[in-house]
């Protein structure tokens, strides 16, 4: 997908309380949880009726959450 086509989900971008993402992942459980990047854990949870993908950043580095943030950009403009 090109930049300068318009996000087809831009409007579920939404904020989680960390009570929500507790509930969504059974307090991040290791039986939810499904994989592991350079920028932290990932967990399967389940969040207003959809199945999700919960992304814990590791926030060792400014670095990591810069690229953590375009990350999220990416997701929310092209994820299908």
């Amino acid at each position: 997908r090109k930049n300068s086509e318009p996000c087809a989900y831009g409007a579920m971008n939404s904020e989680f309380s960390l009570v929500e993402l507790e509930q969504a992942t059974q307090v991040f459980s290791s039986s939810l949880n499904i994989g592991q990047g350079g920028f932290g854990f990932v967990y399967k949870g389940f969040l207003r009726s959809t199945t999700v993908a919960i992304k814990i950043l590791n926030t060792e580095s400014l670095r990591a959450q810069s690229q953590f943030k375009q990350e999220v950009k990416c997701l929310l403009c092209c994820f299908v």
